[in-house]
This record gives structure tokens, sequence and C-alpha cells, in this order.
């Protein structure tokens, strides 16, 4: 688009000076609910702080997508790419990346991973006695480090941030952090699994 501001024309249409703002646009494909999903951060973010697939700034004040942010986080803490696609395609499942929604059937879950009950609780008191809102990026990235330092998720988990398999990642997040063992349509696993494998191909050579 075109914003004319000072103009004057002599003559036959001829144009003696111009003063105007040309404004590209473009429209960036992302998915039918968009909830931080693959797409272009918001206009005028910079992005000088990926360097070579590395992030070198301040993280949760970039104005990257959810999606960037979240895979950033991981591989910063040691999730494999195979690792975090997993945790993502999950988080995708649950909640389109969203971390301030709650469930509206079911059991009240809350957040990226759908926290319910006592661990809904524990999110929400760890991140006010941590410094941080329970309902952002932040807070919730941060309480989940916190959890699977627990003991079952040590245990179950433990070599979780080395997978090199996209498909196994997804898997063993559902199963352990998720707690869920059905892979049918109730627990829309091919969006999950879906989700895991676009978020690797787009985002595996950005490496924290």
């Amino acid at each position: 688009s075109v914003d004319w501001k000072n103009y004057q024309v002599v003559g036959a249409g001829t144009m003696l000076s111009v003063e105007a703002t040309i404004t590209l646009r473009e429209w960036w494909d992302g998915i039918e609910e968009d909830e931080g999903w693959l797409s272009k951060p918001e206009e005028g973010v910079d992005l000088s702080g990926i360097l070579n697939g590395y992030y070198t700034g301040d993280l949760f004040n970039s104005g990257l997508s959810n999606a960037q942010i979240i895979w950033l986080f991981l591989r910063q803490h040691g999730f494999s790419a195979a690792a975090a696609a997993g945790v993502m395609g999950n988080m995708f499942g649950e909640s389109r990346l969203n971390p301030d929604i709650t469930e509206v059937d079911g059991y009240g879950g809350y957040g990226l991973c759908q926290w319910t009950f006592s661990r809904k609780t524990d999110l929400i008191n760890w991140c006010n006695s941590n410094g941080y809102d329970y309902r952002t990026l932040e807070g919730q990235l941060n309480f989940m480090i916190y959890e699977l330092e627990l003991p079952y998720y040590q245990q179950n988990l433990s070599n979780y941030k080395n997978l090199t398999d996209v498909w196994t990642a997804t898997d063993q997040w559902l199963t352990y952090y998720e707690g869920c063992t059905v892979r049918t349509e109730i627990v829309h696993w091919n969006d999950r699994i879906n989700a895991a494998n676009e978020y690797y191909s787009q985002l595996k050579d950005y490496v924290g």
C-alpha cells in the first residue's frame, strides 16, 4: 500500500515532487487454529540475537512466537531436537501452545500442558513462590523443568532429553509426563505427532 503525503502535479499529469510511505505486506501460512504455531514474529522484532542457530538475547522479551520461545528454551535446557519436538507436539495437542488457556470440558486442565488437580495447584504455588506469573510461558516452562527433577519423572524420563526419534519422544512424553497411554483420536494423537514432526522439520537447526 502507498500512503501519499505531499505531492505536486504540474501539467499533463507530470509529478514534480512526492513524499510517500510504501508499506509491503505479505501473508504467512500457519494452521487453522494458530496459537503460536510456526508463524512470522511480530513486525519489527529484532532477530539479530539468533546467531548460527543460537539465541543470545532475553528470550521471554524477544517478541518471538510461542513456538520459537519454547523450542529455544528447551534446547537451552539440554533437550535434543527430537525431545524438544516431542514436548512441543504434546503441548500443541494440549493447548495449542497457549499458556493461559483452561480446558472447557473435562477436568479443568490449565496452561501449556493442561495441568490438573494437585499439579495445577503446584504450578500456581511454585510460580508464586519463585517470582513467576503462572499464566506465562516463562512461569510454566520453568515449572516444567522443576517437575522433571521430581523422583517420578527422574525415574521414567531420565534419558528423555537424549532421544533422537521424534515419534518415541512424543510417545514417551504423552505417557509419562501427561500420564496418558491412549493413542486414539480422543487424545488427538495424530495432531500431536504431526505437530512434533513439523516443529522438528522447521526448527531443528536452532540449538538454543
